[in-house]
This record gives structure tokens, sequence and C-alpha cells, in this order.
């Protein structure tokens, strides 16, 4: 939750880019304010929050491996477990000391992240016409 504070600051510098003749042209033509919310500060908004759900979706499966871990117990041990502290333990806590699948789950979750990057990027594209590459 604290993670989000870069993204809000980023919507008000781009609301802050929003020319303000905008808005009082959509008031002297009679808009209120919803009008203006959703026909001038939400098509300025879009391509910023296009951009930062493509980046935001790269972090999902990228969990912080610290936080899991230091919080991990024998009573929360299987519903706990995620990609990152089961590859330190299959590659450093095992007792046979597996390198090589550490390694293979490691890459199969960078391929993952890759590819749920790459779809929500055409999706973000296909609906709004703004994506990162």
């Amino acid at each position: 939750m604290a993670k989000r504070g870069l993204s809000r600051i980023i919507y008000l510098a781009v609301l802050a880019t929003i020319d303000p003749t905008l808005h009082e042209a959509a008031i002297v033509d009679g808009a209120n304010k919803l009008k203006r919310m959703w026909y001038i500060d939400l098509p300025g908004l879009l391509p910023t929050a296009v951009v930062l759900l493509v980046l935001q979706t790269g972090r999902v499966l990228n969990i912080s491996f610290e936080k899991i871990y230091l919080m991990q117990n024998p009573i929360n041990i299987r519903v706990s477990e995620v990609i990152s502290t089961y590859v330190y333990k299959v590659g450093l806590l095992s007792p046979v000391l597996d390198f090589s699948y550490a390694t293979a789950i490691g890459l199969l979750q960078g391929v993952v992240s890759l590819l749920l990057i790459i779809s929500v990027n055409r999706l973000a594209r296909r609906l709004s016409g703004h994506g990162i590459w």
C-alpha cells in the first residue's frame, strides 16, 4: 500500500498539466463537474494510467521476498509460500541443493512476468489506443 504513493504523485502531476482554459470553456458551455471530469480530465489521464497499469503489472509476480520470508512461521508456511521464497528454499535450504531447479523456476517467473506485461500492454493498446510500445 505504501508503494502506491508514487503513482498518486504522478496522477496529480498529470492533472496539473491539464490546461485550465479547457475547464473554463466547459463551464462557459454549461458542463457540470462530472462532464468536465469525463471529457477533460479522464482523456488527459488515460495515457499515464495505461503506463502505470503496465508497470504495476510487472510488480505482481515480484512480491517482496524479505517481507514474506520474515513473516512466515510453521503455522502459515503452506499458505504464504510465493515463488521467490520457494526458489530460496529449493536453492539454498533444501538438503540437496538444487541450483539448476531454482534457476529454472526463477527464469520461468521472469518469462511469465514478461508475458503478463506484454498481454496487458496489448489489451491496454486495444482498449484505449495507448501503450508503452
